[in-house]
């Protein structure tokens, strides 16, 4: 497969977790405001072993590379970093996956198999990707679910369905999915993005989740998604009980509710069709923000060099729960190819002068050239290089409004304008 493929496959690290059998996690906010950024984790082993450790963020470059640290509290295991990097190879990827371990104690030392498992287990899940995609499945991406799914409301729904101006081959792949996939591919789907798996026209897809909406198999969900970590913060189940306002705990803001962006259409399964935990596995991999190129974490004082890929159109470096932004343009190669150093200090960001534009919120990047990131904050700095423009898998609620069909099946779906613009 491609560096790009491994990346999609890899990089979902919630779905790679409980697809190699690994535990649900709970885990606590962050509060990137007061620069703290580890979680509290706790889990059980084999469903009766507690451990709880405080996580890291990951630190990853898009398409290279991602580890994160967990440093455990009691128990056999001191310290756990794990992550893996690609390296082009022939006309496909080589995969290096790594779990190092620390032991707390004696027992620890033999405990290092757990971590031996996990890479193993990962492996075999991408061999299992291609002999599925070799095989033919139009969505090879490996799942390990048995699901509980009322199958008379299933046929009873799908038979409505197909009734519905849809297309009959979509159909059955979502009947698929429903009967095979994991937790995770039936709650707050985006159409777009199982249109692209299943390389299928977005529209004809988003008609498909719109009619089993309509027709009971899935509902609606709103969710509203934070405008600078762009991740769900909350949801409603239709627009006019949107929140007027709603708030995230890692950029510690508080949004109105506006319906741009900032409030999103997906679909999830119908309880009484399947029954889906709602469970999260991993709360910090790569494709949980997938607009992020890089990100990295900094101690006090601590510096580090990210080696990017080239730039394509505007980027902004932003200190996660901080205040300032600094936009990041590509530029022609130096003459001498090398280093670009990027301070962070005072909420402000600070390049070579050479580089930076009149009003010093603008730094321009050599092709070829790392950044070095210093942390010069009185605490921890999160940092992320991040694409400025939109995804356009999203569904957003002008969009969905602006659908004839949409208003057709749903002409209850207003906004409240006294709790939402």
């Amino acid at each position: 497969m491609s560096i790009s493929e491994a990346w999609k496959l890899l990089a979902d690290t919630d779905h790679l977790n409980r697809s190699v059998g690994l535990p649900s996690v709970q885990f606590s906010p962050l509060n990137g405001p007061k620069g703290e950024f580890v979680r509290d984790a706790h889990t059980r082993l084999w469903g009766f072993v507690p451990l709880r450790w405080k996580e890291y963020p990951f630190w990853w470059v898009r398409e290279r590379c991602y580890r994160v640290r967990r440093e455990f509290e009691g128990g056999p295991i001191a310290v756990l970093e794990g992550g893996l990097e690609l390296q082009p190879a022939d006309a496909g990827v080589r995969v290096l996956v790594y779990a190092d371990s620390t032991p707390a104690n004696f027992t620890g030392k033999f405990l290092w198999r757990v971590g031996a498992r996990v890479v193993t287990d990962t492996l075999e899940f991408c061999d299992h990707y291609l002999a599925r995609k070799q095989a033919g499945e139009v969505d090879p991406v490996p799942v390990e679910a048995t699901p509980e799914v009322d199958r008379q409301l299933l046929e009873d729904a799908l038979a409505g369905l197909l009734r519905k101006p849809v297309s009959k081959d979509l159909a059955h792949l979502l009947q698929k999915r429903i009967l095979e996939g994991s937790d995770d591919q039936v709650l707050r789907v985006r159409a777009f993005t199982v249109a692209d798996a299943w390389q299928a026209e977005r529209m004809d897809t988003l008609r498909l989740f719109l009619y089993a909406a309509e027709t009971g198999l899935f509902r609606l969900a709103w969710q509203l998604m934070c405008p600078n970590c762009r991740v769900p913060k909350a949801q409603a189940s239709s627009l006019a009980t949107l929140p007027p306002r709603f708030h995230c705990d890692t950029c510690g803001i508080m949004y109105d509710t506006q319906l741009d962006q900032r409030v999103e259409l997906r679909f999830s399964i119908n309880p009484a069709v399947r029954r889906a935990q709602d469970a999260i596995y991993c709360i910090g991999g790569p494709l949980r923000t997938p607009h992020v190129m890089a990100q990295q974490f900094l101690r006090q004082g601590e510096a580090a060099t990210l080696e990017l890929p080239p730039l394509e159109g505007a980027f902004r470096a932003r200190a996660v729960g901080g205040s300032g932004s600094l936009v990041l343009k590509p530029a022609p190669p130096a003459r001498k190819s090398g280093e670009v150093s990027l301070i962070y200090a005072a909420g402000k960001w600070a390049g070579p002068l050479s580089l930076m534009n009149d009003r010093q919120d603008e730094l321009s990047v050599p092709a070829g050239s790392a950044l070095v990131l210093r942390n010069q904050t009185a605490g921890a700095l999160l940092m992320v290089v991040e694409d400025v423009r939109w995804t356009d898998e999203a569904l957003t609620a002008p969009q969905a409004l602006a659908l004839p069909e949409f208003r057709e099946l749903f002409p209850g779906e207003r906004p409240d304008i006294s709790r939402a613009s």
